[in-house]
């Protein structure tokens, strides 16, 4: 994750491959199995708080116990390089849902919210 969100990857081949992986039904797929596969790199450093705060307004499944409703205008946001705007909207999305995060302005630059 760290590579990818300095830009260290090589963003074509990930499309390509994204194509087919859209077409697993990921739910019949083990979690353990899924774990084992994954390269466990303990020197990466770990994605700073903002990358935090706006994963968790776009997961799948519910955050302590809470779903947090999908809000669009993050994702437009993040493209249009808005990274502050989208930090802050995230952080109310997830206090409208009772989840107060610790953080709710950016430290990043909006060249880096693309990526994010």
């Amino acid at each position: 994750m760290a590579a990818f969100l300095r830009g260290d990857t090589d963003d074509d081949r990930i499309a390509a491959l994204v194509r087919g992986l859209i077409l697993l039904d990921w739910a019949k797929v083990p979690v353990e199995s899924q774990a084992e596969r994954l390269p466990h790199t303990p020197s990466e450093p770990t994605p700073n708080t903002t990358f935090a705060l706006l994963k968790i307004c776009h997961s799948s499944s519910p955050v302590r116990e809470v779903h947090v409703p999908l809000e669009p205008t993050i994702a437009r946001l993040l493209a249009a390089g808005r990274l502050d705007d989208a930090a802050k909207l995230a952080a109310r999305r997830l206090r409208g849902s009772g989840l107060p995060p610790a953080i709710s302005v950016a430290g990043r630059s909006g060249t880096q919210s693309r990526r994010l």
